[in-house]
């Protein structure tokens, strides 16, 4: 079941965010991403979040900011049973919408979105941890 975040899964949710960062992401350096995770705990009391529960364990999440979907995040031994699919759904459901960025060499997501109708906008190097991303959009019908 897909629901609302509660103030007593922000722990849970900030361990599925670094682990799945740093298995989808091993060609960023580690440090980027524990760096982050002050900066993430923050910014996710002020995003909108769907939560996947399902037997009361937290199996994924989504956040949007704005119409900005910063990830869909679903642990490790629960990829490929929808949920991510499930999550991205009830996203397009709430916004007509949705920008995102997701690196270039993360072919997994890269080709999730594009299933899903988003497009290609822009293309840049991050900064931060000097990877192509790529800036994609999804607009409703």
């Amino acid at each position: 079941m897909i629901r609302k975040y509660n103030e007593g899964d922000l722990d849970r949710l900030m361990e599925i965010w670094l682990n799945e960062n740093l298995s989808a992401h091993e060609f960023v350096d580690a440090d980027y991403w524990k760096n982050n995770v002050p900066y993430v705990r923050e910014a996710l009391t002020e995003a909108d979040l769907y939560i996947y529960e399902e037997d009361n364990q937290i199996k994924g999440f989504a956040g949007v900011v704005d119409g900005y979907l910063a990830g869909i995040f679903v642990t490790n031994s629960y990829h490929r049973q929808g949920i991510g699919q499930r999550l991205l759904s009830t996203v397009k459901e709430n916004y007509n919408e949705i920008a995102l960025d997701v690196y270039e060499k993360n072919k997994q997501a890269y080709q999730f979105y594009l299933k899903n109708q988003f497009d290609v906008i822009a293309k840049k190097v991050d900064e931060e941890s000097n990877e192509v991303e790529l800036t994609m959009l999804y607009k409703a019908e």
